[in-house]
């Protein structure tokens, strides 16, 4: 019998998302494995053509049903915040998706779940199925990644072989003040300010 793979798609939005599953269906079609997308954005699935792709739809978020007046006051800070924002904070509204996710995975029976920005189905199928994530830094920060530190105003010290990435912000006199973002492990040396 052939193996099921599930491509889970919650969040986001234009094509970049589908782009990637079509790369991973068409290597996995080839060695005849049984493809079941189960997208945010069902359109978006005529970028999946494929002779054995079953196409659903994923449980909705319920940002989805937001005013853009209610999105625009949604705090973008943090991804965690992000998240929050759209849901994930309503335990009645995470029930709802989790318990969707739970019938999809009975229904469909996957050998291997293969997430995109799909936090959803990636917390309905952990330590229950076996699961892939893919995704950029955004939706899939490094493990070691120290989130909420930012060095603000100071020089971040940053080991092993990874970087820091850093901006600059305007102040009101019209200087600039570099911040760092993104730095693991880091442990900030003060300014002596």
């Amino acid at each position: 019998m052939a193996k099921t793979i599930l491509f889970a798609w919650e969040l986001g939005s234009g094509l970049g998302y589908v782009a990637h599953l079509r790369r991973l269906a068409a290597r996995l079609q080839r060695e005849g494995i049984r493809i079941v997308a189960v997208l945010k954005n069902i359109h978006a699935a005529r970028w999946l053509d494929g002779p054995d792709l079953d196409i659903m739809q994923a449980p909705l978020w319920p940002v989805t049903f937001m005013s853009d007046a209610e999105c625009a006051r949604l705090s973008t800070a943090t991804f965690a915040d992000t998240l929050a924002g759209f849901g994930l904070a309503d335990e009645r509204a995470l029930r709802a998706l989790l318990d969707a996710w739970d019938r999809l995975f009975s229904l469909i029976e996957p050998d291997l779940v293969i997430a995109e920005h799909a936090p959803a189905a990636t917390l309905a199928a952990r330590g229950r199925l076996p699961l892939a994530l893919v995704g950029t830094g955004f939706t899939l920060p490094p493990p070691r990644w120290s989130g909420s530190r930012a060095c603000i105003g100071r020089t971040p010290r940053c080991g092993g072989k990874r970087t820091c990435s850093t901006s600059s912000t305007r102040r009101s006199d019209g200087s600039r003040r570099a911040r760092s973002i993104g730095c693991p492990n880091s442990s900030p040396r003060t300014s002596g300010r």
